[in-house]
């Protein structure tokens, strides 16, 4: 994120954000920079669409929309990168997040802004998939995090057993991309997959 005088360069509405971190001097707007990811593991996650990038070619020759499931909004970074990028390629862009406080904080001091292709729901991301019709989403990101006690992983585990990877398969479309950001307390390990 950047601070730049709104006078001196035109930015798009998309890219601003009111905050109380902004500095208040001079007249400048908290700008976000949609251009770059900072968090690697978002990096590796937007790599794989290059799996994907024949079927990809395909439907934007078909004038076809991507509809696009983010399980875990959190700060929005992730979905504001896509919705920047893929604009004229997406149909719909929904994240998920069980929790309202994050979203409200994504909205507040993140530049987070839902709009006509970008929703978010607030719900449990393990029910919403389960509940989601067939052959819906194009691409599926799971960013999730969950700490409980001391064991430390994610995402939450029910979200890594064969039940739950089969429904993914089931919500997606037959060429499509499922990314899981996974990362997990190596002292953990075999109390959680044992």
């Amino acid at each position: 994120m950047v601070y730049r005088n709104p006078k001196s360069i035109e930015v798009l509405s998309h890219m601003k954000a009111k905050s109380s971190i902004c500095p208040k001097k001079k007249q400048r707007e908290l700008i976000f920079d949609r251009d770059m990811l900072t968090f690697e593991a978002h990096c590796a996650m937007i790599s794989g669409l290059s799996l994907i990038g024949e079927a990809l070619i395909e439907k934007a020759k078909n004038s076809a929309k991507l509809n696009v499931l983010v399980l875990g909004t959190g700060a929005g970074v992730l979905p504001m990168f896509l919705r920047q990028h893929f604009a004229s390629q997406l149909d719909s862009l929904v994240t998920v997040d069980i929790n309202p406080t994050i979203l409200k904080v994504a909205q507040d001091f993140f530049g987070f802004h839902p709009d006509t292709i970008l929703r978010s729901e607030i719900a449990d991301a393990y029910d919403y998939v389960n509940k989601a019709k067939p052959e819906t989403f194009d691409i599926i990101f799971i960013d999730l995090n969950y700490e409980e006690d001391d064991i430390k992983v994610s995402p939450p585990k029910k979200f890594l057993e064969p039940d739950f990877i089969k429904q993914l398969h089931v919500i997606t479309k037959p060429t499509s991309l499922i990314a899981i950001n996974t990362i997990i307390d190596e002292s953990h390990k075999t109390k959680l997959f044992t």
